[in-house]
């Protein structure tokens, strides 16, 4: 009489029995305890986690959320690829250097391996007079951001150290600081805003050396050294955090009286320095880099960064601006269809301009293999190039094409690659420029799994618009246009040279070497190839 239920058939009634429906979760703990195929609702929305498709009902399907137990943590922010940009004697056009992220648990190193931060525009970012030097930034280029509705906040300590790494050893100085950021998603843009905060000495802004610790507190005085950037130039990237950890020498010396007898302006010199950004998001982890299921997020940014005196030569060459949106790709398309142009948002690694796609754009492997048969070469995709100056004489140079499957430029056993290259003499008068390809026997080296030691067909004369130069107009700058993958084109080659390009991922280079190689430059600094990674579907 005092059982009339045995929902899991082990002999003991439901009044008696502590879990009903066998599934190892006491009654007392399970959100449905006659449901042995469910145990937890993390919503109470009525459906148990394993139907329900959002879990913590924060309107982020579970495959899409990086914590799909936290309704506080959504689809997330990652971080797609990272930048520098200084500017060089204070000047108003930056330049943006390559930074070569890699993760060792959650924290994110970004060291600037092949060049270095001008030292002059740092001191004038100290020297008293706050218009005289920019701050460099850190650009964290996103390729993806919180769905629309989604929120947080976020802890900085910001640090900048003397030496290599973090810690403040003899002789070596540090200045850190403490804020919170708060941040909005619409989906598409990132909104950021520091709240009005205030810390106590012992956790504000601190001034460190041998001699000298100086704690002072910190009021709300750095609202734009965490920022959204959404420049044209990253248009292939749904946003950019800015990261103006420098800026911290302004605050420290504008707006913190306390600190009046720290001399801030000797504080930089040639050497390395070591900037850190810790991130406490208090357990609603959103950042990471190049996310992937199940990852762990960030804690930390940090790199070391070098400190030399440089200078960019006013340029007599090919120029190239260097700015956020000087290098694009236009992909043609038949003439019924407008051609797209995706910006590829160049950095700078020593002398090697690296471009990239951003996330989701790719080319059509029809389009490449139709010109490697001889075929549609109106369809070439072509690199475009503004530039900030155009050259007053003649020169010649040599240019060299590789096409190689994978992500590193390097061939290994099984990939693909094609290689070609052509001498070039070019004629300019300030305002254009007029190339020419010289008669010359030309070849193009092809390898694969078939023949991955090379094999190598002559070529007929290259397609006359390999490369031009436009004159600016009132609304454009004059333009350098480079035909991607022309070299290879086979003309009248002995089909045996024809290879089929797969979908993938293939790395372009383009290097220039010669007697007039020096031509091309980047904001004024050298440049000798220009590369990238290429998405082929």
């Amino acid at each position: 009489a005092t059982e009339t239920l045995d929902t899991d058939s082990d002999g003991t009634g439901n009044n008696a029995d502590t879990d009903d429906d066998g599934d190892g979760v006491a009654d007392g703990s399970d959100a449905f305890p006659l449901d042995a195929t469910e145990t937890l609702d993390t919503d109470s929305d009525g459906t148990g986690n394993n139907a329900d498709t959002d879990d913590d009902g924060d309107g982020i399907l579970d495959a899409d959320d990086v914590d799909p137990l936290n309704a506080n943590v959504g689809n997330g922010l990652s971080v797609y690829r990272v930048g520098l940009q200084d500017h060089i004697d204070g000047g108003a056009t930056p330049v943006v250097y390559g930074l070569s992220p890699m993760v060792d648990g959650t924290i994110l190193s970004l060291d600037l391996k092949d060049n270095s931060v001008d030292l002059s525009n740092l001191k004038r970012l100290v020297d008293g007079n706050g218009a005289t030097g920019v701050g460099p930034k850190v650009l964290l280029m996103l390729d993806r951001v919180p769905a629309a509705g989604s929120a947080g906040s976020m802890g900085l300590m910001i640090s900048l150290t003397d030496g290599a790494d973090a810690t403040r050893d003899t002789g070596e100085r540090a200045l850190s600081a403490k804020l919170m950021v708060n941040w909005t998603s619409d989906g598409q843009d990132i909104t950021l805003t520091v709240p009005t905060q205030s810390y106590e000495a012992a956790e504000g802004l601190v001034f460190e050396s041998d001699n000298t610790k100086v704690s002072v507190p910190f009021e709300n005085s750095a609202a734009d050294i965490f920022k959204v950037n959404q420049d044209a130039g990253f248009a292939n990237y749904p946003a950019t955090l800015e990261v103006r950890a420098f800026d911290l020498f302004n605050i420290a010396r504008v707006d913190v009286a306390q600190l009046t007898g720290v001399d801030l302006g000797s504080f930089f010199k040639a050497g390395s320095y070591f900037m850190k950004v810790e991130v406490d998001q208090g357990g609603n982890g959103n950042l990471f880099y190049r996310y992937s299921a199940g990852q762990t997020p960030l804690t930390a940014l940090q790199g070391k960064i070098m400190v030399a005196e440089l200078t960019a030569a006013a340029p007599t060459g090919f120029d190239v601006k260097a700015d956020f949106g000087s290098v694009s790709l236009t992909e043609p398309a038949d003439p019924t269809t407008a051609n797209e142009v995706i910006s590829l948002s160049p950095l700078l690694y020593g002398d090697a301009l690296e471009f990239d796609f951003g996330a989701g754009q790719s080319l059509e492997a029809s389009v490449i293999n139709g010109l490697l048969d001889g075929k549609d070469s109106d369809l070439v995709p072509v690199l475009n190039f503004k530039l900030g100056n155009v050259p007053t004489g003649s020169g010649s140079f040599t240019l060299t094409m590789a096409l190689t499957s994978g992500l590193d430029g390097t061939y290994t056993a099984g990939e693909t690659q094609l290689a070609s290259s052509v001498d070039v003499t070019y004629t300019g008068d300030g305002t254009s420029a007029i190339f020419t390809v010289p008669s010359q026997t030309r070849s193009v080296t092809v390898k694969d799994a078939f023949f991955p030691t090379g094999r190598t067909a002559s070529l007929s004369s290259a397609d006359p618009a390999l490369m031009t130069v436009t004159a600016a107009g009132a609304d454009y700058p004059a333009t350098l246009t480079s035909k991607v993958t022309a070299l290879f084109a086979a003309n009248d080659a002995s089909s045996s040279t024809l290879v089929e390009v797969m979908p993938g991922d293939y790395h372009l280079q383009i290097s220039i070497s010669g007697t007039d190689a020096s031509a091309f430059t980047f904001g004024g600094l050298p440049m000798s190839t220009v590369g990238g990674i290429i998405r082929i579907k």
